[in-house]
């Protein structure tokens, strides 16, 4: 027995610029109404949070120290040709991204631009978990590399704190980490972005200060 598709209704058509008016705010409200939803904008980050969070998602001094060294090693001098083209190509990336949020400004990222796209949720929900899969791999990811710092910075500081390289101490160093990072993100997004700013500040100071 076939079931039917769950498919969007059809919305207007969305407008490559939109009139200038003497109200822009209602006018964007409006615009936000064709989607179903109301204008809301909860804003808790200055500008410099905001580019904090989006500088330690990205992590430029894990890219150069880390992955620097290994393609040097791997492919040698030719390694420079490769910047430009991975420049190019994730700034398409951002231009794509830039231009699909102006004609749907939603909160949701890429399950709501899906869904608009394909017309369908079922597209839209696969997105929406595959999204989150990537969000869960990216964390694990990162906190997978905390003990290679983490190790030998505590032996290194003369306190008494000895650990060892095995894969026990590694794997306990990653789940504290995360333990720590999801209580930070409950206590509160300010709290995050105190602590944020500092470290991508010290980030930055190594940055410039490293040899």
């Amino acid at each position: 027995m076939e079931h039917p598709v769950d498919v969007l209704e059809p919305l207007p058509a969305v407008p490559d610029s939109l009139p200038v008016q003497s109200a822009p705010i209602d006018e964007d409200a409006e615009y936000l109404r064709q989607f179903g939803y109301e204008q809301q904008l909860h804003r808790r980050l200055n500008l410099f949070s905001t580019f904090a969070a989006g500088f330690s998602y990205m992590s430029p001094t894990t890219g150069i120290f880390g992955l620097f060294a290994l393609g040097l090693a791997s492919v040698g001098g030719a390694l420079i040709w490769v910047w430009p083209i991975a420049f190019l190509g994730q700034l398409l990336v951002a231009l794509t991204f830039a231009e699909i949020s102006t004609h749907y400004p939603l909160a949701g990222s890429v399950f709501q631009w899906t869904k608009y796209f394909s017309r369908s949720k079922a597209y839209a929900w696969f997105t929406g978990w595959i999204y989150l899969f990537a969000g869960v791999l990216t964390t694990a990811g990162v906190v997978a590399t905390m003990p290679l710092v983490l190790t030998p910075f505590l032996d290194r500081l003369g306190i008494g704190i000895q650990l060892s390289d095995s894969l026990g101490t590694q794997q306990s160093i990653a789940l504290i980490t995360i333990v720590v990072y999801t209580l930070l993100n409950a206590v509160g997004v300010k709290v995050v972005a105190l602590i944020n700013n500092s470290a991508v500040v010290f980030e930055a100071l190594g940055l410039l200060v490293s040899r």
